[in-house]
């Protein structure tokens, strides 16, 4: 596999020493588990933006996570990188999750095999859930953590509706690769957007009375 390089548009200076660029390679043995701490992190932070690509707090988290270099080498970075950090990390880790997982549907095929996972891993049940559900995967990550982060955007807790519905444990989860846990957020979030999308069909359906005149035709 090709090696990740960051390449900075400004050289920064750090102990003495100028770089040009970073190895990111490292963030494909980054875990689902890192890459939570990281987002938990953001969320107890002063930071005013939740939002990942957004965020440069939890970019900087992420790649000291990937990389093993302190928090403090990527606070050198120069306004115009420092302002597309968040970005271009997010962009990474889109890319990287690209690398090892194909996704039909709520269907998810890694490229090589997870231990605990496998190859393949079917998440067509999240259609069955209940509110129960919901609030079980929401037992999961606590209310500390669940008021500080939104729900849905919490690598944590998309992963917990995914231990239910394929009742694995959900450790297998978070120790997992980072790649399968950006995978499973994806399908999850994209079921709550789809069920909100279905709902606001129906909704404006009943504002142009199309359903009140089904119901008498019937």
């Amino acid at each position: 596999m090709d090696p990740i390089i960051l390449k900075f548009k400004q050289p920064i200076l750090v102990d003495g020493q100028t770089y040009t660029e970073c190895d990111m390679t490292g963030m494909r043995n980054l875990t689902t588990r890192q890459m939570y701490a990281a987002q938990l992190q953001n969320g107890l932070s002063l930071s005013t933006s939740h939002m990942e690509a957004q965020n440069l707090r939890y970019a900087i988290t992420v790649a000291s996570a990937a990389t093993g270099l302190p928090r403090g080498f990527f606070g050198q970075l120069k306004r115009t990188d420092a302002l597309g950090f968040p970005r271009e990390i997010n962009n990474l880790l889109d890319a990287m999750t690209e690398e090892f997982v194909t996704m039909k549907g709520k269907k998810i095929q890694f490229s090589k095999t997870v231990e605990g996972l496998g190859r393949t891993l079917d998440l067509s049940g999240l259609d069955t859930l209940v509110a129960e559900d919901y609030a079980t995967a929401q037992d999961e990550i606590g209310i500390e953590e669940s008021t500080t982060i939104s729900d849905i955007a919490s690598v944590k807790y998309t992963c917990a509706l995914a231990a239910l519905v394929t009742e694995k444990p959900l450790d297998v989860f978070m120790d997992a690769p980072a790649w399968v846990g950006i995978a499973v957020r994806g399908v999850v979030t994209g079921h709550f957007f789809e069920q909100d999308s279905a709902e606001l069909v129906q909704d404006t359906d009943a504002e142009d009375g199309s359903e009140k005149s089904g119901s008498a035709m019937s």
